[in-house]
Parts: C-alpha cells; structure tokens; sequence
C-alpha cells in the first residue's frame, strides 16, 4: 500500500480544508447530481470526489469536507465502503496508527467485492478516511470510509464492478 498518495492524506492532523463553495447536490436515490461542497462525515458508499486543494503536505491533513462530484465527471477517488469500530464514544483513541491499520484491512476485505478484482490484481489503490484524535473525541467518529484511487490519474465513471 505505499502507493498511497493522498488518501491518507485524509487520515490525520493539521490542515482544515476551506471547501469549493456551493454544497453538492443528491438526487432521490443519493447519487451526487451536481458538485460542491460535501461533509466528509456524510460520505457515502460510491460518492466521488477530487483531491482538497492547498494541501501540500497529505499526511497530516484533515479534512472536513471534500469536493464532491458526479462520478460522470473526472474525480480522484471514489468511496467503496465504509467501516466502523466498536468502541463505545467514552473509549480512548488506540492510536493513529491503529486507527489507520484497521481501516486498512477492512477496507481491503471490501475491495474486491467492489471493484471486482483484489488490490494485489487491480492498477487501483487503497486508503482509509480514518478518525482523528480530534474527531473521536470531539465528535465519537468510529468510522473510516474506504477511498479508491489510482496513482497520478484522474478516474471517470464509477469503478463498481469495473475488475480494473
């Protein structure tokens, strides 16, 4: 998994990104119809969405909402699953690196499923959204949303079923 870029860009610290403006918009079934603004606590299983802008340094980062797009649309990762640890809200974080591992491997045991082939199989990769410190503290975030994405390239259309 040292292919991951940016994703775990999503994991952890320092930088709040400012968003894009409008929010984004869903339609009747929750697909994502018009891009903006999106929660990265309200993402949801095949939402894309690009990179935030003006983050220099991915690890580190923390990201609060992200700029969603219509899948349709070039994006550079998409949410495949979403997981969730079992700790009650008054436990203590385990750990960054914890945390991370987890949502690693469940997110890994949700891959295939997905896109139809293993990571080991696929030119995609990888990476956990995982919980802060911060936001398990502040907020109970147990889960860690599974992103896709594929090194240094713009995606287009759904990967679901893709065996890319």
């Amino acid at each position: 998994m040292s292919r991951g870029r940016h994703l775990l860009v999503l994991l952890c610290a320092a930088v709040l990104v400012a968003g894009c403006g409008d929010d984004a918009d869903r339609d009747d079934k929750g697909a994502i119809t018009t891009g903006g603004d999106q929660s990265a606590f309200d993402l949801k299983v095949g939402d894309c969405f690009n990179d935030p802008e003006g983050v220099t340094d991915p690890e580190g980062a923390v990201v609060t909402k992200v700029a969603a797009v219509p899948c349709s649309q070039g994006h550079d990762n998409e949410v495949f699953g979403v997981v969730k640890r079992s700790e009650d809200k008054d436990a203590a974080l385990p750990g960054q690196e914890v945390v991370t591992r987890f949502g690693t491997e469940e997110c890994a045991k949700r891959f295939q499923a997905y896109v139809g082939k293993s990571p080991q199989q696929s030119d995609l990769a990888l990476a956990p959204l995982s919980p802060t410190k911060e936001s398990w503290e502040q907020q109970d975030d147990r889960t860690s949303f599974c992103v896709l994405y594929e090194l240094g390239k713009k995606l287009t259309g759904s990967k679901k079923g893709s065996e890319e």
